[in-house]
């Protein structure tokens, strides 16, 4: 169904001084919504009549309705999973923007594991290494603040390829990060980073990404404001023949990939030749843009799989203008991510650079184990876990691996703690933060197979969240919210809201006669959304 909620012959417009509100069938009178009881002058809608025969796809919407992720269901970020410097500049940031912590520490994961890049791998069992890549994505509609706070999760990155390039510019090298100046402020150790140069692009094409990854063996990130756009610049120039797709799903994996580049026979540049790619992913994406992701020809190739999804509730814009960063977290951060930025790669016996590799301490190895066999892999063989999402569950154990690794380098870097092997305590927050995305990929996967319905509810629902908590019939067509030209389309989809229990529909009564007035009142859990972490 396209458009808004069709009521069939219905007039196009609100007769003046009235509304005509819900469907006839939508009337029908029960003990909490007797029409006859006029003494309080407001009385909830409480029978629950047959949907309307006006109301366009309800056999659709009802497969949705079991599914439904409540507010309770939605975990907020648990930012303890990081060392305190980080937390309060995730903090400081979120409150100085009026947006959720998950803006800020969500694609801090792929900055650090950025820092950490090829340096580092760890052991999961042998010839099992897993390394600090991550493909991240915060779905949230424009205006929610998504792209400032992606500067600020890269507020590090961005200071620190500032100093290489003025360093690469001056013919320069700062080998004291103690050492600041105006050109490079607080300085980079680029002796021990190599061949550094860049640490992160925004052009996802990957003729551009394989130059830079050889320049750059250690690892880069690609920061996108809109992920959409990462999406469709695969195979842009090829009628989607081309192997662009594939490339990004041997980057998430850290394959080797041989990159043929164009030419004419006589004139084709040599092939690029990636041993273990580390190339970190994230941004931001509206929801209506998440079905950019899929296969354009329906295929599942995983690609979507692959990548780690934040969708958290809204939060109210407010205006603080005394909430800010301080010099002092950023400080924080910034030490942390110069730390990780630090750890050097090691010579294999062909003397190539490769990953030193990290292994699990006794304890740590046990906890990681019984987590994947007795909650993971039984979560998703006991029928628990939806076909929709067991290609996504399947790309978790990985994940946890790597959450390990990130969590455990940064905790090492703030000076949290100072063994090299993993510890059990990165261990349980590397399974927090499992749990965090497995709640939220809940909410993506539903939206990617909601029908046109499902979201003209949440936009009504949105809508009436901004207003207070209630709206009119009236409001609704006024406004033409959700699509809704005249008061019966207004009055199926306050039916269709009260069904999937988002509220109540209330029947105000003039005290001195003339017509009802049907307003639709949320529920408390739908008016106040959690969204802050512990």
């Amino acid at each position: 169904m396209s458009g808004p909620i069709d009521s069939g012959n219905a007039e196009d417009r609100t007769p003046e001084g009235s509304e005509i509100g819900l469907p006839a069938e939508a009337l029908s009178t029960g003990e909490a919504g007797n029409r006859s009881d006029r003494e309080s002058g407001q009385k909830p809608y409480g029978a629950v009549p047959a949907a309307p025969t006006t109301l366009g796809s309800t056999s659709e919407a009802a497969q949705h309705r079991d599914v439904k992720l409540s507010n309770s269901e939605l975990e907020p970020f648990p930012i303890s999973i990081y060392p305190n410097p980080l937390q309060r500049y995730i903090r400081e940031a979120a409150e100085s923007m009026s947006c959720p912590t998950d803006f800020i520490a969500v694609p801090m994961l792929a900055v650090l594991g950025t820092a950490i890049g090829n340096s580092c791998a760890l052991e999961v069992k042998k010839n099992w290494n897993e390394g600090p890549r991550i493909y991240c994505a915060v779905v949230a509609r424009s205006g929610t603040a998504k792209s400032p706070a992606l500067d600020h999760a890269m507020k590090p990155m961005s200071r620190r390829q500032e100093a290489l390039m003025s360093a690469a510019v001056h013919d320069t090298k700062i080998d004291d990060p103690s050492e600041t100046s105006g050109d490079n402020p607080n300085g980079v150790d680029a002796a021990r980073m190599g061949s550094v140069s860049q640490i992160f692009t925004t052009d996802a094409t990957v003729e551009a990404l394989a130059v830079l990854l050889e320049e750059n063996p250690r690892g880069v990130a690609m920061m996108r404001d809109e992920l959409a756009g990462w999406v469709r610049s695969m195979n842009q120039y090829r009628d989607g023949k081309g192997s662009d797709r594939q490339h990004w799903l041997s980057f998430w994996s850290g394959s080797d990939v041989v990159i043929n580049r164009k030419g004419t026979p006589k004139e084709r540049p040599k092939p690029v030749i990636l041993s273990r790619p580390l190339v970190n992913v994230a941004g931001g994406l509206p929801p209506d843009m998440l079905s950019e992701l899929s296969d354009e020809r329906g295929r599942e190739d995983g690609f979507i799989q692959r990548i780690v999804f934040s969708f958290p509730d809204e939060m109210a814009l407010k205006w603080k203008p005394e909430a800010f960063v301080t010099d002092e977290a950023l400080e924080g951060y910034q030490s942390i991510f110069d730390n990780l930025l630090r750890l050097e790669q090691e010579n294999n016996e062909f003397g190539h650079r490769t990953s030193h590799l990290i292994r699990f301490a006794q304890e740590a190895k046990e906890k990681f184990d019984a987590w994947v066999e007795r909650q993971h892999y039984h979560e998703m063989n006991d029928g628990s876990v939806p076909e929709r999402l067991r290609g996504a569950w399947s790309k978790l154990t990985a994940y946890c691996a790597r959450f390990c690794l990130i969590l455990h380098l940064s905790r090492g870097a703030s000076g949290e703690t100072s063994g090299e092997t993993v510890d059990a305590e990165s261990v349980e927050r590397a399974i927090k933060l499992v749990g965090y995305f497995k709640s939220h990929a809940r909410k993506v996967y539903e939206r990617l197979s909601s029908t046109e319905e499902d979201r003209q509810v949440e936009e009504a629902v949105r809508w009436i969240r901004g207003r207070g908590g209630s709206a009119t019939v009236r409001e609704f067509v006024t406004y033409k919210i959700a699509g809704c030209k005249n008061a019966e389309n207004a009055g199926v989809l306050f039916k269709e809201m009260y069904d999937r229990g988002h509220g109540t529909i209330e029947i105000e009564s003039p005290k001195h006669g003339g017509r009802e007035t049907r307003r639709f009142r949320l529920n408390s859990s739908d008016l106040h959304p959690a969204t802050e972490g512990t």
